[in-house]
Protein backbone atom coordinates (compact mmCIF):
# COMPACT_ATOMS: atom_id res chain seq x y z
CA UNK A 1 0.00 0.00 0.00
CA UNK A 2 1.43 3.63 -0.89
CA UNK A 3 1.96 5.37 2.08
CA UNK A 4 -0.37 7.90 1.20
CA UNK A 5 -3.06 6.11 1.32
CA UNK A 6 -1.88 4.61 4.53
CA UNK A 7 -1.71 7.78 5.95
CA UNK A 8 -4.92 8.88 4.90
CA UNK A 9 -6.76 5.77 6.42
CA UNK A 10 -4.63 6.69 9.50
CA UNK A 11 -6.17 10.68 9.59
CA UNK A 12 -9.75 9.09 8.78
CA UNK A 13 -8.87 6.77 11.66
CA UNK A 14 -7.89 9.47 14.17
CA UNK A 15 -10.67 11.74 13.24
CA UNK A 16 -13.51 9.34 14.35
CA UNK A 17 -11.70 8.72 17.21
CA UNK A 18 -13.54 11.92 19.25
CA UNK A 19 -16.46 10.65 17.97
CA UNK A 20 -16.78 6.94 19.26
CA UNK A 21 -15.40 7.94 22.73
CA UNK A 22 -17.91 10.74 22.72
CA UNK A 23 -21.00 8.11 21.95
CA UNK A 24 -20.06 6.29 25.39
CA UNK A 25 -20.29 9.68 27.07
CA UNK A 26 -24.27 10.16 25.50
CA UNK A 27 -25.35 6.61 26.67
CA UNK A 28 -28.12 6.60 28.76
CA UNK A 29 -27.53 6.59 32.39
CA UNK A 30 -29.56 5.39 35.25
CA UNK A 31 -29.72 8.71 37.21
CA UNK A 32 -31.92 9.19 40.51
CA UNK A 33 -33.52 12.02 42.04
CA UNK A 34 -34.67 13.35 45.57
CA UNK A 35 -35.91 15.95 47.47
CA UNK A 36 -35.08 16.79 50.61
CA UNK A 37 -38.10 17.95 52.77
CA UNK A 38 -37.32 20.61 55.21
CA UNK A 39 -39.92 20.72 57.80
CA UNK A 40 -39.78 22.93 60.16
CA UNK A 41 -40.20 21.68 63.75
CA UNK A 42 -41.43 25.08 64.87
CA UNK A 43 -43.70 27.69 63.62
CA UNK A 44 -44.62 31.30 64.99
CA UNK A 45 -48.48 32.36 64.10
CA UNK A 46 -47.89 35.47 64.26
CA UNK A 47 -50.87 38.39 64.91
CA UNK A 48 -49.63 41.86 63.62
CA UNK A 49 -52.54 44.05 64.65
CA UNK A 50 -50.18 46.97 64.98
CA UNK A 51 -50.80 49.91 62.05
CA UNK A 52 -47.11 49.32 60.60
CA UNK A 53 -44.93 46.25 58.97
CA UNK A 54 -42.63 44.56 61.46
CA UNK A 55 -39.41 42.55 60.51
CA UNK A 56 -39.90 39.45 62.99
CA UNK A 57 -36.99 37.87 64.33
CA UNK A 58 -36.60 34.97 66.27
CA UNK A 59 -33.03 35.00 68.83
CA UNK A 60 -31.72 31.73 70.27
CA UNK A 61 -28.33 30.87 71.46
CA UNK A 62 -27.59 34.55 70.91
CA UNK A 63 -28.10 34.57 67.23
CA UNK A 64 -31.09 36.37 66.06
CA UNK A 65 -32.86 34.68 62.95
CA UNK A 66 -34.27 36.77 60.41
CA UNK A 67 -38.16 35.37 59.99
CA UNK A 68 -39.89 37.64 57.15
CA UNK A 69 -41.80 41.10 56.85
CA UNK A 70 -44.95 40.93 57.97
CA UNK A 71 -47.72 43.54 57.01
CA UNK A 72 -49.68 45.66 59.24
CA UNK A 73 -53.08 44.11 60.37
CA UNK A 74 -52.40 40.88 58.92
CA UNK A 75 -51.70 37.02 60.09
CA UNK A 76 -49.40 34.81 59.27
CA UNK A 77 -47.28 31.27 60.06
CA UNK A 78 -43.86 32.34 60.04
CA UNK A 79 -41.80 28.43 59.53
CA UNK A 80 -38.82 28.52 61.96
CA UNK A 81 -35.86 26.81 60.14
CA UNK A 82 -32.85 26.21 62.48
CA UNK A 83 -34.33 26.40 65.98
CA UNK A 84 -35.18 22.37 67.38
CA UNK A 85 -38.24 21.97 69.26
CA UNK A 86 -37.39 22.31 72.98
CA UNK A 87 -35.47 25.93 72.62
CA UNK A 88 -35.65 28.97 74.36
CA UNK A 89 -35.88 31.33 72.41
CA UNK A 90 -36.61 35.71 72.43
CA UNK A 91 -39.75 36.60 70.06
CA UNK A 92 -38.62 40.15 68.32
CA UNK A 93 -40.23 42.17 66.17
CA UNK A 94 -39.51 45.80 64.75
CA UNK A 95 -41.45 48.18 63.29
CA UNK A 96 -40.27 49.16 59.76
CA UNK A 97 -39.71 52.86 60.82
CA UNK A 98 -38.02 51.48 64.08
CA UNK A 99 -40.43 53.49 66.22
CA UNK A 100 -41.58 50.45 67.56
CA UNK A 101 -40.06 47.38 69.01
CA UNK A 102 -41.39 43.96 70.61
CA UNK A 103 -39.57 41.47 72.32
CA UNK A 104 -41.18 38.01 74.12
CA UNK A 105 -38.13 36.14 76.29
CA UNK A 106 -37.92 32.84 77.28
CA UNK A 107 -40.40 30.85 75.00
CA UNK A 108 -40.02 27.82 74.87
CA UNK A 109 -39.89 26.70 71.06
CA UNK A 110 -42.35 23.68 70.27
CA UNK A 111 -45.27 23.29 67.62
CA UNK A 112 -46.72 26.35 66.81
CA UNK A 113 -45.84 29.47 68.45
CA UNK A 114 -49.16 31.94 68.86
CA UNK A 115 -47.69 35.79 69.58
CA UNK A 116 -50.17 39.23 68.93
CA UNK A 117 -48.75 42.22 68.49
CA UNK A 118 -49.12 44.46 70.68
Amino acid sequence: MPPTRRSSRSLALLLLLPGVATLGACAPRAVEVRTAVDRPEVTLALANDTDRAVNVYVVVGGTELFLRQVAARSTVALPVRGVTSGSTVTLRAVSMDGRQRYEQAGVMATGTIRWTLP
